[in-house]
This record gives C-alpha cells, structure tokens and sequence, in this order.
C-alpha cells in the first residue's frame, strides 16, 4: 500500500509540476506578444500622427 501510495504522489508532483511549467512558458509568450502589439501600436500611431497616452499602471505615470 505504501509503494502504490508513494507512486500516485509522485505522479501527481510530477503533473502538477509539468502544468506549471506550461503556463509558465505560455505567459512568457503572451507577454511577448503584447510588448509586440504595444510597439506595432505605438508605431503606427506615430508614423499616423494620432497623439496617444501612454500609462504605467504599475507606477501610476503617464
């Protein structure tokens, strides 16, 4: 009972491990296509000629 206990934990540690790792990776690449998005934006607003704020949400400037 031990042993069979003992494999379910570690393949659930092993799982969970793997999920974390996957939203990890899938994060990283959103965030990568949003700093994308945001410089295509901002360029195209540029090369347009559209004023545009920009906001810092984490330090409140602009």
């Amino acid at each position: 009972m031990t042993t069979w206990l003992a494999v379910v934990g570690w393949a659930l540690a092993i799982a969970l491990g793997v999920g974390w790792w996957r939203e990890r990776q899938e994060r990283q690449r959103a965030g990568v296509l949003l700093q994308d998005e945001q410089r295509w934006i901002s360029e195209l607003f540029d090369r347009l000629n559209i004023a545009h704020w920009r906001r810092n949400l984490d330090t409140q400037t602009l």
